[in-house]
């Protein structure tokens, strides 16, 4: 690459067969390679909710984000997409396929992808400004279903955002949730609305090279029938400062949690967790 990387592109599969998962994704990225007339497309690594693979070395040219040999910094009209588009993609930016198939957990895998983002963030000193969409490069409608998935990309730069601040601090820190209900708030960040309001616990335990901090939330979910939960009872929770969770992916982490980071993991700045509606 010329100048080495300087964008992380995500993309998606849009798969649909069981086994287009990273194990697949690999088999197949070989496949082509050792064929005379196989596809030229080529990408860095292939990730699902269990697997990750990488392909290409990082610091090599790849072709998977459709804007030819445009050089970063460029800006180029793509004909196709009828779209101005930044150069750099293929040039200088590392590929990464999230899987999609039936038995795959995309939020998961976007959590999985998070980690290996903020890994290369970190490894050649870029902001999160460098992570792009192959839309970005091409005016391509991938990642897909990040793109149509309200608050998919702004959860997946949290969570980002805090796996490189973690690894700024110690690269090996890791973040471990533990769910007493996992069918009501999974461990993907993804909420199940109940039948009845739920209280649910959550603890979240950071893990660092040379400490480790646990954070415990009392969450109520609200279910389809929140008359039958009393007003006096949602006082009671209130009063007794029981936290809340709000939005589709639960789990993300909020920029008061990345200053909790920044601050070197001190113990009194407890992250909130706002009202699952």
């Amino acid at each position: 690459m010329p100048n080495g990387p300087q964008y992380i592109v995500i993309h998606d599969t849009g798969m649909t067969n069981d086994t287009d998962n990273a194990v697949g994704l690999n088999e197949y990225i070989h496949a082509q390679a050792n064929k005379k007339d196989g596809r030229v497309a080529s990408w860095h690594f292939s990730i699902d909710d269990s697997s990750c693979y990488q392909h290409v070395p990082t610091d090599e040219i790849a072709w998977h984000a459709g804007d030819g040999s445009n050089p970063y910094l460029a800006f180029y009209y793509n004909t196709i997409y009828k779209k101005e588009c930044i150069g750099g993609g293929n040039q200088n930016g590392i590929g990464i396929e999230t899987c999609i198939n039936p038995k795959n957990d995309y939020e998961m895998t976007l959590k999985r992808t998070a980690r290996l983002v903020a890994q290369l963030l970190h490894e050649y000193n870029l902001d999160c400004s460098r992570i792009k969409q192959h839309y970005d490069f091409s005016g391509k409608e991938c990642p897909n279903v990040i793109r149509n998935t309200n608050g998919l990309w702004e959860s997946f730069m949290l969570d980002v955002e805090l796996e490189y601040e973690l690894i700024k601090i110690d690269s090996n820190a890791r973040l471990h949730w533990t769910i007493d209900l996992p069918n009501v708030i999974n461990y993907n960040g993804k909420k199940t609305t109940p039948d009845k309001g739920t209280k649910v616990n959550l603890e979240l335990n950071i893990l660092s090279e040379n400490d480790s901090f646990s954070y415990h939330y009392n969450v109520f979910v609200k279910g389809l029938h929140m008359k039958d939960i009393s007003k006096k009872i949602n006082r009671n929770y209130i009063s007794d400062k029981i936290s809340y969770v709000d939005g589709e992916f639960t789990l993300s982490i909020d920029n008061e949690t990345s200053t909790l980071v920044k601050r070197k993991l001190n113990k009194n700045a407890i992250p909130k967790i706002k009202k699952i509606e």
